[in-house]
């Protein structure tokens, strides 16, 4: 039988931010108010404080200022996976990915990409990119 010997880690647990519950009511808010949780579960919300926890570990000491950038960046982030993750899934050609992926980045180079199917996504991209 293989035996795993325990993992030695020299350093001391960081407690996360300690505004993480400000973090996640921010999100949630943020990403509603974005169009990003049109079928809101209690699973979907989980996902949103699961996103602020990582961030709120990985910066505890951060501003607030700047931390909520970094929540609602983890948010979209992980949510477009889904989406891109879903239209493949769904027999959604290489191409066509492709093409959804360029719309929603345009907002990087300064494009408007109102109108497409994900109008949501790009928009919200946007507000990020703005605030960051």
């Amino acid at each position: 039988m293989l035996e795993i010997p325990a993992l030695y880690c020299p350093f001391s647990p960081v407690p996360p931010h300690p505004e993480v519950d400000w973090l996640v009511a921010h999100a949630e808010g943020w990403a509603r108010a974005k169009g990003l949780l049109p079928n809101e579960t209690e699973s979907t919300l989980r996902k949103v404080r699961s996103y602020c926890e990582l961030a709120a570990a990985c910066y505890p000491s951060a501003p607030i200022s700047r931390l909520a950038p970094i929540c609602d960046y983890y948010s979209w982030l992980f949510f477009f996976d889904d989406v891109c993750e879903n239209h493949s899934l769904q027999g959604g050609a290489p191409a066509e990915t492709c093409a959804l992926l360029r719309g929603v980045y345009g907002v990087l180079e300064g494009k408007d990409e109102r109108g497409g199917p994900y109008e949501a996504f790009a928009l919200a991209l946007a507000d990020i990119w703005l605030r960051i």
